[in-house]
C-alpha cells in the first residue's frame, strides 16, 4: 500500500479534499479528525486493510 491509497481512504471516509492531504498533515490539527471521528476512522481503516488492532 502506498500513500495514495491512504489519501483515497481519507477522501472516501472523511470527505477530505485531496489538496489538504500531504505526508506531513496531522489528522487532528490539519484535518480536524479527533474524538469519535478518529475512533471510527481507525476502525474503518483496520477493517478495510486488515490491521490487527488488539494491542492498540
Amino acid at each position: 500500500m502506498d500513500i495514495e491509497h491512504i489519501y483515497d481512504f481519507l477522501i472516501e471516509v472523511q470527505g477530505c479534499k485531496r489538496s489538504d492531504l500531504t505526508p506531513e498533515c496531522d489528522l487532528r490539527k490539519d484535518l480536524g479528525i479527533d474524538g469519535d471521528d478518529f475512533s471510527e476512522l481507525i476502525e474503518s481503516f483496520a477493517k478495510r486493510y486488515q490491521v490487527n488492532m488488539n494491542s492498540y
